[in-house]
């Protein structure tokens, strides 16, 4: 064990922990939250975030231990996934951090209803929404396809895993799913957005991080390159 004490301005914490991790090129940064949720997180933004944003490597984010809590386990662990390329990393991620601890595993996709896409898709919807609904069972089919392949490589390594594609808004989806799965631990990939940001843009992260009280494992998630 090292120990190391920075002094800096409170606004400052997340930008010390990142430059310090850059530094000693730590793999994974391990937080306790304050137990702060709703609005208040939500507007303001964690450090977590912020620090997923400006960092490079996963952040543990840990309840508060209390009196006769349960010790910490990571199985089952709650895995969603949107089948894009910039979060493979993320899969990578939960694939080793579940090797390690032996952790079963549940994947989850979330593929929107016409009344849940994001609002960039309100023109459509109404203009068109026969093709809209009919695009949207097409990501159904195709997610299934997606988890099946997903389910195989985490399944070769050894893990425990099952799967389920739900509709409807992801952020809720992905809340009531991990209380009915009883997740212990929760892997999101997140592009690190908080704050103000976060509300504008819809950051899915942000929402549940708001609502969730168990762990949550942030892992970053960057604009994939595309080779041609």
């Amino acid at each position: 064990v090292h120990c190391r004490v920075y002094g800096a301005p409170a606004s400052c914490v997340a930008r010390g922990i990142a430059d310090h991790q850059a530094e000693i090129n730590h793999d994974l940064v391990v937080m306790c939250t304050h137990g702060r949720s709703g609005a208040n997180n939500l507007v303001f933004g964690s450090i977590a975030q912020r620090l997923v944003s400006i960092g490079s490597v996963p952040v543990l984010i840990v309840q508060p231990v209390s009196p006769g809590a349960p010790a910490f386990t990571a199985s089952p662990m709650l895995l969603p996934l949107d089948g894009t390329v910039e979060h493979e990393r993320c899969i990578e991620v939960a694939d080793q951090f579940a090797v390690e601890v032996r952790a079963d595993v549940h994947l989850l996709m979330v593929v929107p209803t016409l009344r849940t896409l994001p609002g960039r898709w309100e023109d459509t919807t109404k203009l068109l929404p026969t093709s809209a609904d009919r695009m949207l069972e097409m990501a159904a089919e195709e997610a299934e396809e997606y988890l099946d392949r997903r389910m195989q490589i985490l399944q070769h390594h050894g893990l425990r895993v099952s799967a389920d594609i739900r509709r409807g808004d992801p952020a809720k989806v992905i809340c009531r799913s991990a209380d009915e799965t009883k997740a212990r631990l929760l892997v999101l990939g997140t592009h690190g957005k908080s704050g103000m940001s976060a509300i504008w843009e819809g950051s899915v992260a942000s929402r549940v991080m708001s609502r969730i009280n168990i762990q949550v494992l942030l892992g970053p998630v960057t604009h994939a390159k595309t080779n041609k």
